[in-house]
């Protein structure tokens, strides 16, 4: 829930504006309104800066680099905006922000279409781990990763940061601490999997690196007529195809028919690296492991038994 002042700030900020709220999406955190300024309807997303004000992001999560989220998006746009896509919709921004020190926003062109039916919550059945999602959107998916793939990273000059590997693997030493404190995975399966990717990375050079949006899975796709706009651009950054090959596939955990044909159709359209891959897709269900730990047993317990198996399968591939 957003806490009493911070709930004060953003009636404040909405006033100023004067915004019309429709529609309250993501626990306060996203707005529909109407906007005479812009004389349609927007998309208003909210980010506290305090990271206690920030639901479902667990303590200590930042934003994902040093630099302030809004300009490195506001730099990688205008990039991008040169490119023409097969599948990939940028979505329009028309203004971002900080509001009285409580929270940055950022406002979006509001379309008319729905995100993919996405869930982690037990409660949510048949949306479950992308359970809803027709295995023939894997295609159009795919083709969302290929676009990404077909902007030189060398566009982005020094304003945008590449992810340093080795250099996150300290981070996961003192976060995986959690997931072993939680009893999900154990201190030696930890040490273990570091170990491997370390090892890894003294020897191995990424071959293919892409811009990527930061939280590549169904619910940051929403489905236009013959496109699709990928959503939520604030943690994005510079990394390896293969980890946004990774984490999308693995957060499709309970789609198995979507995930085979997902990678089917990205080896047709990329040379993806078999050792990156592999690599990738232990690091990613390590940090899921960790990022869900501190969640109620109640609410996820499909999800993080889910990513626990991926971890320990990743672990011995």
């Amino acid at each position: 829930m957003t806490d009493q002042p911070l709930q004060e700030s953003i009636t404040r900020f909405f006033t100023a504006e004067k915004y019309q709220i429709v529609e309250v999406i993501k626990e306060g955190r996203i707005f529909v309104v109407d906007s005479a300024m812009h004389g349609s309807r927007v998309v208003v997303k909210i980010d506290p800066l305090n990271p206690e004000h920030r639901p479902g992001r667990p303590k200590g999560i930042a934003r994902g680099d040093s630099y302030i989220a809004q300009q490195r998006m506001e730099n990688i746009f205008k990039v991008m905006k040169d490119f023409r896509f097969f599948s990939l919709c940028l979505p329009a921004v028309f203004g971002m922000g900080r509001f009285e020190d409580y929270f940055d926003w950022v406002i979006y062109k509001y379309y008319e279409g729905k995100v993919y039916p996405w869930s982690e919550k037990n409660n949510q059945s048949t949306e479950l781990g992308g359970a809803a999602i027709s295995p023939e959107n894997a295609s159009e998916v795919a083709m969302l990763v290929f676009d990404l793939t077909q902007v030189p990273v060398l566009k982005f000059s020094q304003k945008v940061e590449t992810k340093n590997y080795p250099e996150e693997l300290a981070s996961l030493t003192i976060s995986g601490e959690v997931a072993v404190k939680a009893e999900l995975i154990s201190a030696e399966e930890l040490n273990q999997a570091l170990t491997r990717l370390g090892v890894f990375y003294d020897k191995k050079v990424p071959t293919l690196y892409t811009i990527q949006n930061g939280d590549f899975y169904p619910r940051n796709f929403l489905k236009l007529k013959e496109s699709i706009v990928l959503l939520d651009w604030e943690s994005a950054g510079i990394t390896t195809v293969e980890e946004v090959v990774a984490y999308g596939h693995l957060l499709m955990w309970n789609n198995p028919e979507w995930q085979k044909l997902f990678l089917s159709e990205l080896h047709n359209l990329l040379d993806l690296n078999e050792e990156w891959l592999r690599m990738m897709q232990l690091l990613v269900a390590l940090k899921q492991v960790i990022f869900w730990s501190d969640t109620s047993e109640e609410e996820i317990s499909s999800a993080r038994a889910a990513m626990c198996a991926a971890f320990r399968a990743a672990s011995t591939s």
